[in-house]
C-alpha cells in the first residue's frame, strides 16, 4: 500500500493484490467529534474470484465507509443497488481494505503533522 498526500486531511491510498484492488479517497478527521476515518472508493475493482478473472469496478458515488480503528460502518442501503451483491461477495475483504486504507492514511498524516 501507497498513500498519496492531497493535503493535510485527503489521501489517496492504493490496495493491491487480494479480491479488493485498486485506489481509495480517505479523508483524515481534522478536530472533528469523532475520529473516523471516511473512504470512498475513486478506482476499485472488487474481483469475483481470487485469479482477477472478472469484477466489478467502483467509483466515488457507488459507497461510503467510516472507519474507527477496528470497527468499519459501511452501512449496505449506502452502497450503489446495482453494485451491492458484488461487494457483499467480498464483504470480508472491503472490510480488511477499507481498515488498511484508514490505517495507512492516518499514519501518513501524522508523519506530516
Amino acid at each position: 500500500m501507497k498513500a498519496y498526500s492531497m493535503d493535510r486531511f485527503w489521501r489517496i491510498v492504493g490496495v493491491d493484490g487480494g479480491r479488493v484492488t485498486g485506489t481509495f479517497v480517505a479523508v483524515i478527521p481534522a478536530g472533528r467529534l469523532d475520529d473516523r476515518t471516511m473512504v470512498t472508493p475513486l478506482d476499485v475493482t472488487v474481483w469475483h474470484d481470487d485469479e482477477h478473472t472478472s469484477g466489478r469496478i467502483l467509483y466515488g458515488k457507488d459507497f461510503v465507509a467510516w472507519v474507527d480503528g477496528e470497527n468499519v460502518n459501511m452501512p449496505k442501503h449506502m452502497i450503489a443497488s446495482n453494485k451491492l451483491a458484488d461487494v457483499e461477495d467480498a464483504w470480508e475483504p472491503m472490510l480488511a481494505a477499507l481498515r488498511a486504507v484508514a490505517l495507512v492514511a492516518s499514519e501518513s498524516s501524522k508523519e506530516e503533522a
